[in-house]
């Protein structure tokens, strides 16, 4: 018969949980073939490759605080708007570190899960968006703009330009040299629940924006 596959979510695990990656060791696939017998295997891989969604980690994605993740998350992301699907950046319980903008593309939902921190003197927007339709940005991660190590005043975290019916909800963005989101020349954006703090300023929507909402967000120490 056909695989019988397991899909896991965080809350099934604990997310940063220190056994978390035991734990999806032991996740085995059971198959039972035509002569009665069983066949077990791990698919910690086959969860990341075979998904409902595009996991980054499939892409060389390492979220060690460590290595540069920059070219691999763009890869995903854009293998995601190809599939009109989800972008999964899952929590690691260290950052993704990226030293160039993360490029989202058309028709694309970003499950951010997991802490992006800006590198050192990188001097660039964390995401942007430029000229595109049907975002979603949400979960429960984090944007850190390591706003300490960045010398350019202008900055962001989401710099949405040209772009329309965009959702950010439900995220962290903080740490960023100037605005945490910043909408140029755009429609129907919907800032919502999200958190920005320690931050150059808040949330701009600017030049040419327009039916844009910022709804239920906490702002402070900006």
């Amino acid at each position: 018969m056909a695989d019988q596959r397991i899909l896991y979510t965080e809350e099934m695990v604990g997310a940063g949980h220190l056994t978390k990656a035991d734990t999806l060791n032991r996740i085995v696939l059971v198959e039972h073939g035509t002569d009665g017998t069983h066949k077990a295997t791990n698919v910690y891989t086959d969860l990341i490759t075979k998904g409902p969604w595009i996991d980054v980690r499939a892409y060389g994605a390492k979220g060690d605080g460590v290595t540069d993740d920059t070219v691999a998350l763009n890869n995903a992301l854009y293998a995601a708007s190809i599939s009109n699907g989800v972008c999964y950046i899952p929590h690691t319980g260290n950052y993704y570190v990226i030293t160039t903008p993360l490029i989202v593309y058309g028709n694309t939902h970003v499950k951010l899960d997991g802490h992006i921190i800006l590198g050192w003197g990188a001097n660039c927007n964390m995401i942007y968006m430029n000229g595109v339709a049907n975002i979603i940005i949400d979960g429960r991660g984090f944007l850190h703009g390591n706003s300490p190590w960045q010398t350019v005043i202008g900055i962001g975290g989401i710099y949405v330009n040209n772009s329309t019916n965009v959702t950010i909800r439900d995220i962290n963005i903080a740490y960023i040299k100037s605005w945490p989101v910043n909408t140029v020349g755009s429609t129907d954006v919907f800032v919502e629940n999200c958190a920005m703090y320690s931050s150059g300023n808040s949330c701009e929507f600017a030049a040419g924006s327009s039916n844009c909402w910022f709804i239920g967000n906490l702002v402070y120490a900006i």
